[in-house]
């Protein structure tokens, strides 16, 4: 008897799905773009740097990496901030 009561209880429920409609914001242009690769000293002799070429060189590389890092940094934080702001709606709208 439990058995067929538990079946009918089960029968009974039923979930409702509620969709709520979201602006997608887009990200900023300048977080998408191309990072520039910084090309080698123009003085290169035989495609052979010297050590204070290299050293300038890998200078200019590490500011470029560290720009994009920059940039996927904030893109997490915008993406973040979109989950955040999803997060509350969905609970406004199941309060409502």
């Amino acid at each position: 008897m439990s058995l067929c009561l538990m079946v009918l209880l089960c029968r009974c429920s039923t979930t409702r799905t509620v969709y709520v409609p979201m602006a997608c914001v887009p990200l900023p242009a300048n977080l998408t773009t191309p990072t520039a690769i910084p090309m080698p000293p123009s003085a290169v002799v035989n495609n052979r740097l010297t050590y204070g070429q290299s050293v300038n060189w890998n200078s200019l590389l590490l500011a470029a990496l560290e720009s994009a890092n920059n940039d996927k940094a904030l893109i997490r934080q915008a993406e973040q901030q979109r989950e955040q702001q999803h997060a509350k709606s969905g609970t406004a709208e199941k309060n409502h």
